[in-house]
C-alpha cells in the first residue's frame, strides 16, 4: 500500500473531512437561502399590501368627496329633505370608518418598512407624520358631520365643504398618502429585485458546491440509485407474478393460465382439461369456508403431484381447475390424461375429524379438434365437462363431434344477458281467483320475453338457454326485483296489491350466495315484501341439495316471505317433506287438474291433497284450470284459489293493474 493510494487511511480521512466540510457548508448556505427566501416572501407581501392601499384609499376618498358634495347641494336647496341629509350623513360615517382602517394599515406598513429598508431615506414615514395631524382633524370633522342635526344647516354645510376640499384628489391629505404609498412601493420593488438576484447567486454557489462534493457523494449515490432501480424492477416483476397466482393454492389463476395458453401458436397441438368439483358448495356452505378451503388446497396438491415437466396447472374459478399438457398430440393421450385425473378423486379428503367424498366432472379437449384460438379450446373443454357432469360421480369426457353442436353460442348468450339487463325478459302476471266469489285475489309472475319488435316469447323459447348458460340466479333475481318494485308502485298509486308468487329454481337456493342476494332484495322492499310468495319446485327435495335448500327456505321465511310448494305430486316431494318443511301454500299440479272428469285416480289424489292441506292448515291453489267442470269440482273439494286459461292467461303489467280495480275485476270475472 503506497502513500498515494487513495485507499490509505490518510487519504480516506482527507476525503471524509472534505465531504464533511462540504456538507456543513451546504447546510449553512441552504439555511441562509431559506432565511432570504422568507424575507423575500415578506417583502412581496408588503408590496402587494401597498398596491392594495392605493386603490382602496382613492376609492374611499372619492366616495367621501362625492357624499360631501351631495350633502352641500342638498342643504343649498330651499326646502332640504331631512331624510336625504341623514342618509348622506350615514354614508359619510361609513367612509369615516373605512378611512380609519386605511390609516391603521398605513401605520402598520410604515413600521414594517423600517425592518426591510436598505439605506432608504425614511421619506414615507416622515411624510406620514407630517400629514397625520390633518388626518386627525379630518376624522373629527367627519364624526361631527355625521352627528349634527339636519336643522343646523349652516354648520352642516360648512363641514361638508371642508370635507370635500380635504379629500379631493388635489387635496393635501390625498396627495400625502399618494407620496407615502408610491415611495414605499418603489422601495419594496427594489428590495424584491435585490433579493431575487441574491437568491440566484446563492443557487449558483450551491450548485457549484454540490458539483465539487460530487466526486465523493454523487457516484456512490448513482450506484445506489441503479441498485434501487433493479430492486424496484424485481419487485414489480414479483408483483406481476403474484397477480397471476391464486393466493390460496399457489396455482396459476385464470389470468395466468390464459396467459400461458395465449402464448401458443394457433397450429400447436395440446391437451386441455377442465375440472369442476361436484358438491363443493354444499360442503362450503354446510361446514364453513375453512372446510371448503381445505378441499381446494388438497385438490391443488394432488394435481401438482400427478403432473410434471411442462404440464401447467391452474385454478380458474371458485371450484374449477384446469390442466394444460403441451405434450399431448392425440386422443389416446387425452384418454390417459382423463383416467389419471379421475384417479385423483378415488380417496376422500380429510378435514379435522371428517371425510369428504369429493367427485369431479372432467372435460378434455384436443386443440386440433376445435376452432383456432385458446378461447375455442377452453369452450370445448367446458362443453365436455358439462357433458361429464351429467354422467354423475367422477367422470371424464373428451370433446368430439357429438358435442360440437352443443357448444355455447356466445352471441345468443350475450343477447339473453342483454334482455335480462334491459328488462325485456321480465314478469307477466296471471291472476288467481277465489273459486267461490270469482274475485281476483293474487297473481303468479311468469317470465316472458317481450322483444323490441313487439314479439312476445314464451319461456319454452329461452329457458333452455337460461339452463345452458347457467343464468338461473340472474333470472330469479331479476324477476323478484321487478315484482317487488311493481308491488311498491301499486301501493304508492293507492291500489291494494295482492300477494304475488314468483318461481325460484332449486339450484338458486342451493348456495349461501343465493340466500344472501334474495335477503338483500327483500330488505330493500320491506314495505311490500310480506306480499311476496316464493314458489319452490319439488326439485328442491333432491337428496344431494335438500339440506342446503331447506336452510335457505328457513332463512327466507324468517324475512317474512311466504313459501309455496309448486307442482306438488309430480316430483320428489313426499308427505314427509310436507311435515318437515316451512311453507304456507300448496299448489296442485295441472296434470292432476286435467284428469278431473277423465281420470278417477286424479280426483282421488286431489281429495287426498285437500285432506293433507286442511290438516296442515295451509292454503291450496289449483293451476291449469281450463273448464267450468274443473272449477266446480275443485270448489266442491274445498280448494280456495285457482288459476288457468278459464279465467285469464298471463298479462302485461298494465292489464294486471286493471284486476286491482274492483269494478274492472268484477267485469272480467263475470
Amino acid at each position: 500500500m503506497t502513500p498515494d493510494d487513495p485507499t490509505t487511511p490518510d487519504s480516506a480521512r482527507a476525503i471524509k473531512r472534505s465531504v464533511t466540510f462540504g456538507l456543513i457548508a451546504q447546510v449553512l448556505l441552504s439555511l441562509g437561502l431559506l432565511v432570504v427566501s422568507i424575507q423575500l416572501d415578506r417583502t412581496k407581501h408588503l408590496a402587494a399590501s401597498y398596491l392594495s392601499l392605493v386603490s382602496e384609499h382613492r376609492l374611499v376618498f372619492r366616495d367621501a368627496a362625492d357624499a360631501a358634495r351631495r350633502l352641500s347641494d342638498a342643504i343649498a336647496m330651499d326646502n332640504p329633505d331631512a331624510r336625504l341629509i341623514r342618509r348622506i350623513q350615514e354614508s359619510l360615517a361609513v367612509h369615516s370608518a373605512d378611512l380609519r382602517a386605511i390609516i391603521d394599515r398605513i401605520e402598520r406598513a410604515a413600521d414594517t418598512k423600517y425592518v426591510i429598508q436598505l439605506g432608504g431615506s425614511g421619506m414615507s414615514a416622515r411624510a406620514f407624520e407630517d400629514i397625520q395631524p390633518e388626518f386627525e382633524i379630518l376624522l373629527a370633522d367627519l364624526d361631527a358631520l355625521s352627528t349634527l342635526a339636519p336643522s343646523d344647516l349652516f354648520q352642516v354645510r360648512q363641514y361638508a365643504a371642508w370635507v370635500g376640499l380635504a379629500v379631493a384628489p388635489t387635496g393635501a391629505i390625498s396627495t400625502g398618502i399618494d407620496v407615502i404609498i408610491a415611495t414605499a412601493s418603489e422601495e419594496a420593488d427594489l428590495v424584491t429585485s435585490q433579493l431575487r438576484m441574491l437568491r440566484t447567486g446563492l443557487f449558483i454557489v450551491c450548485v457549484a458546491l454540490i458539483l465539487c462534493v460530487g466526486v465523493g457523494l454523487i457516484f456512490p449515490a448513482l450506484r445506489d440509485l441503479s441498485g434501487a432501480h433493479q430492486r424496484e424492477r424485481s419487485l414489480r416483476l414479483s408483483m406481476l407474478q403474484m397477480a397471476r397466482r391464486d393466493r390460496m393454492t399457489g396455482l396459476r389463476n385464470r389470468a395466468g393460465f390464459e396467459e400461458v395458453l395465449a402464448g401458443y401458436d394457433a397450429d400447436q397441438v395440446y391437451c386441455l382439461a377442465v375440472i369442476d368439483l361436484n358438491m363443493f358448495k354444499p360442503i362450503n356452505d354446510t361446514y364453513g369456508h375453512r372446510a371448503g378451503d381445505a378441499v381446494l388446497i388438497e385438490i391443488a396438491a394432488r394435481l401438482r403431484l400427478a403432473t410434471a415437466g411442462e404440464v401447467v396447472v391452474g385454478r380458474i374459478g371458485g371450484d374449477e381447475f384446469a390442466v394444460l399438457d403441451p405434450t399431448g398430440r392425440d386422443l389416446m393421450h387425452c384418454t390417459r390424461m382423463g383416467k389419471a385425473l379421475a384417479a385423483l378423486f378415488n380417496r376422500p379428503i380429510e378435514f379435522e375429524d371428517r371425510e369428504f367424498p369429493v367427485s369431479a366432472a372432467i372435460g378434455i379437449a384436443l386443440s386440433s379438434d376445435t376452432a383456432p384460438g385458446y378461447e375455442a379450446v377452453l369452450t370445448a373443454a367446458d362443453a365436455a365437462m358439462y357433458a361429464a357432469k351429467a354422467d354423475g360421480d367422477t367422470a371424464a369426457r373428451i370433446f368430439d363431434a357429438t358435442l360440437a353442436a352443443d357448444l355455447p353460442d356466445l352471441a345468443r348468450k350475450t343477447e339473453i344477458e342483454a334482455a335480462l339487463q334491459s328488462g325485456e325478459i321480465g314478469p307477466w302476471y296471471q291472476p288467481k281467483f277465489d273459486l267461490r266469489t270469482g274475485e281476483a285475489v293474487g297473481f303468479e309472475a311468469l317470465c316472458r320475453w317481450q322483444r323490441r319488435n313487439g314479439d312476445v316469447l314464451l319461456p319454452a323459447a329461452f329457458l333452455p338457454d337460461i339452463d345452458k348458460y347457467d343464468l338461473h340466479m340472474v333470472l330469479s333475481l331479476r324477476m323478484i326485483g321487478a315484482v317487488l318494485a311493481q308491488l311498491r308502485a301499486w301501493s304508492e298509486a293507492g291500489l291494494d296489491p295482492p300477494p304475488v308468487a314468483v318461481n325460484v329454481p332449486a339450484q338458486t337456493l342451493a348456495s349461501s350466495t343465493g340466500l344472501q342476494d334474495f335477503a338483500w332484495q327483500i330488505t330493500e322492499y320491506k314495505d311490500v315484501s310480506h306480499l311476496l310468495f316464493l314458489e319452490i319446485t319439488e326439485d328442491a327435495y333432491l337428496p344431494r341439495i335438500a339440506t342446503m335448500v331447506q336452510r335457505s327456505i328457513q332463512g327466507i321465511a324468517g324475512l317474512g316471505v311466504r313459501i309455496a310448494i309448486d307442482d306438488f305430486g309430480s316430483g320428489y316431494a313426499s308427505f314427509r317433506h310436507l311435515s318437515e318443511s316451512t311453507f304456507h301454500e300448496l299448489k296442485i299440479d295441472s296434470s292432476f287438474v286435467r284428469g278431473i272428469g277423465v281420470d278417477p285416480s286424479a280426483e282421488i289424489v286431489i281429495g287426498a291433497f285437500m285432506a293433507v292441506a286442511k290438516g296442515l292448515d295451509v292454503a291450496v291453489v289449483a293451476e291449469g284450470i281450463e273448464t267450468e267442470e274443473q272449477r266446480k269440482f275443485l270448489r266442491n273439494q274445498g280448494c280456495d284459489v285457482g288459476q288457468g286459461f278459464l279465467f285469464s292467461p298471463a298479462v302485461p303489467v298494465a292489464d294486471a293493474t286493471n284486476w286491482l280495480r274492483p269494478q274492472d275485476g268484477a267485469k272480467e270475472a263475470g
